[in-house]
């Protein structure tokens, strides 16, 4: 393999890494806003919070209130409730 062959090579392997990093980085960004969102902290509603979490196939939105209503009056207990 030439110099320039294993330069690319390297090159292409440290853009994966660079990649991968930046997505990781804006899961963590999205689930701090997340947390932000579901905590109240930012002046939102239960039932808004609730409303933006809202997925297909996942908890309704009544469970969801329950779930942050529970969460929001542990917030220094990371886990109690998943939303």
């Amino acid at each position: 393999m030439t110099s320039t062959t294993q330069r690319k090579i390297r090159e292409q392997v440290q853009a994966g890494i660079d990649a991968r990093v930046a997505f990781q980085d804006e899961e963590d960004r999205i689930a701090a806003a997340a947390g932000v969102i579901m905590l109240g902290a930012d002046g939102t509603s239960v039932e808004e919070a609730a409303r933006m979490a809202k997925r297909a196939g996942g908890p309704s939105v009544e469970e969801l209130v329950q779930m942050i209503r529970v969460r929001r009056a542990h917030p220094s207990v990371p886990g109690r409730v998943a939303a």
